[in-house]
């Protein structure tokens, strides 16, 4: 089975590693078609970086 990502989900991953203010200004991140407040996008990048970090440790 081969998983595909989509491109702007690739590129977010690809660039997990820049400041979440950077990442911020580069992906408007929403749910359900709602903008997510800034503090909520914060808390999904660091959700994002937390799970990266574990999936390249195991």
């Amino acid at each position: 089975m081969v998983k595909t990502v989509d491109a702007d989900v690739q590129l977010l991953i690809d660039r997990l590693g820049q400041d979440a203010h950077v990442l911020l200004e580069e992906f408007a991140f929403t749910e359900n078609g709602q903008r997510l407040s800034e503090q909520e996008a914060l808390r999904f990048i660091t959700f994002l970086k937390e799970e990266s970090t574990k999936k390249s440790i195991h």
